[in-house]
């Protein structure tokens, strides 16, 4: 069967000829296709870009091409790499299905559109769904800990002030308050006033 190879990442830290994520992907699939007899036609990618968006040009691509007959299968390593929201798996499920592209993970046996298959495929991409849930809770529950004791909790510190790596709280920006065009910030109110007032 003719196919075609799709990776992603979901962060620019795991993009890169140093980094695991996208050759171990690529390994994963090829020696799936050689062991299956694929033929792998093409390749697409979306590097540093969460699988809990659509607006992804690689799977796009992916997508148009499958429509125009260039490939029969698509292959993933994981189910997680197409999608990690269940709406969008099936959505991206259905397209393909209607260009009678099947979907094969290297990881996951659950092909064709069987009941049983098609029943693990889903119970697979809400697994994918819970666990991205659960990785965007962990550091939010860290920040609000954080700054309930005080701390700055993450994010860009505020015009004039700075964020020291490993410092609990944003220290005044001395150097940029003596840049800035004579403002001072106002130990009253926080605001930032003309110098003189």
């Amino acid at each position: 069967m003719k196919t075609a190879g799709y990776l992603r990442v979901s962060t620019d830290g795991q993009v890169g000829e140093n980094r695991y994520g996208l050759a171990s992907q690529r390994a994963d699939i090829e020696r799936y296709a050689r062991r299956e007899g694929h033929e792998i036609v093409a390749w697409f990618s979306d590097e540093g870009i969460s699988g809990g968006t659509v607006d992804r040009p690689g799977l796009m691509d992916l997508i148009s091409h499958g429509a125009a007959g260039e490939f029969q299968g698509m292959l993933i390593a994981k189910m997680d790499r197409l999608s990690r929201d269940l709406m969008m798996q099936l959505w991206i499920e259905k397209e393909l299905l209607k260009a009678d592209v099947e979907i094969l993970s290297a990881s996951e046996l659950f092909c064709g559109q069987d009941p049983a298959n098609v029943l693990f495929r889903q119970i697979i991409g809400a697994f994918a769904q819970f666990e991205k849930a659960r990785i965007t809770e962990r550091p939010s529950g860290g920040r609000k800990q954080k700054a309930s004791r005080g701390g700055h909790a993450g994010g860009a510190a505020a015009m004039g002030y700075k964020a020291t790596r490993g410092a609990k709280a944003l220290e005044f920006d001395t150097e940029m308050s003596r840049r800035s065009s004579g403002c001072s910030p106002s130990v009253r109110s926080g605001r930032v006033y003309p110098s003189g007032r």
